[in-house]
C-alpha cells in the first residue's frame, strides 16, 4: 500500500465491514487477474464489486479529479503503469454536481494552494482511496500507453 494510506480510516472501515474487506481480498487472491476481461464482477452484490477496464492513459492535463461518497476504491493495476494523484477531497471544489448513480464527484477543482501527491500505480501495489481522498487516476507514464486495471468498490461503513 502507498505511503498516503489513512491507516486509522482503514482500521475503522475494516473492523466495521470485515466481511466485505475479506471478500475483496479473497477475490484478488483467488482469481487469475490476467484472465479477467473488461467488465463488472459482483463479489457481494452492491456491497462489494470489481470493475476491470483496459484503457489508454492520458496526459495529466486531460485527466480530472474524482472522489466517491458511498464506496471505497481499491485500485490494482493488472498490466501496465499509470500515474495517480491524491489529495484531500474537502480541499477541492466541485465543478459538476454529485452523480449519485455512479457515486462520483468528478471534475473536482483544486485551488492553487492545494498540494497533491503523485504515485505510479503498477501491479506491485494496491491503492486504497477513501471518500476523503480525491484521486486523479489514468495519467500517462512514459513507455505505457495502455493500462489494464481493476477497481474494487467496497461500501463505506456508516
Amino acid at each position: 500500500m502507498y505511503p498516503g494510506l489513512d491507516n486509522a480510516e482503514f482500521a475503522k472501515q475494516y473492523q466495521a465491514n470485515k466481511k466485505y474487506w475479506d471478500e475483496a481480498f479473497a477475490f484478488i487472491t483467488n482469481i487469475n487477474l490476467d484472465t479477467l476481461s473488461a467488465g463488472k464482477y459482483l463479489i457481494d452484490g452492491d456491497n462489494v464489486f470489481a470493475i476491470v477496464s483496459e484503457s489508454a492513459t492520458k496526459p495529466i492535463e486531460q485527466v480530472g479529479w474524482e472522489s466517491h461518497r458511498k464506496y471505497i476504491d481499491l485500485h490494482l493495476v493488472i498490466n501496465g503503469r499509470e500515474k495517480v494523484g491524491v489529495t484531500f477531497a474537502p480541499a477541492t471544489r466541485l465543478t459538476k454536481p454529485y452523480d449519485a448513480k455512479n457515486d462520483s464527484d468528478t471534475n473536482l477543482w483544486l485551488g492553487d494552494k492545494v498540494k497533491a501527491d503523485y504515485y505510479i500505480e503498477d501491479p506491485t501495489t494496491l491503492y486504497i482511496f477513501f471518500p476523503q481522498n480525491a484521486h486523479k487516476p489514468g495519467v500517462h507514464v512514459d513507455g505505457y500507453d495502455k493500462v489494464k486495471k481493476m477497481v474494487i468498490k467496497i461500501r463505506m461503513a456508516e
